[in-house]
């Protein structure tokens, strides 16, 4: 994605794919394509990395999303188990 001033404000974007968001009759909420943005890197510097703890977090909300659309208990649920996941495979976040 290109980087924006509204991409400033998020580490990460799950959305729905082209199908199901130009698709009427479909709920977007409910696409099994859905596509994982994930910002590695400071807005507008490329060289400077982000912390590798808020990519893998990241990286955990939006996959969370995958399963729970809205940011509910369910997602946050699923969200600490990714997050314990990813722990058990030793990185420390």
């Amino acid at each position: 994605l290109p980087e924006t001033r509204k991409l400033a404000k998020h580490y990460g974007e799950c959305r729905p794919c082209p199908k199901c968001t130009n698709a009427e009759h479909i709920d977007h909420r409910n696409c099994n394509d859905k596509i994982l943005y994930i910002r590695i890197h400071q807005l507008n510097q490329p060289p400077k990395a982000l912390a590798t703890s808020t990519i893998l977090r990241t990286l955990s909300h939006e996959l969370a999303h995958l399963r729970e659309w809205e940011h509910g208990k369910n997602h946050r649920a699923f969200d600490r188990e990714i997050i314990a996941f990813i722990r058990d495979l030793g990185y420390d976040i």
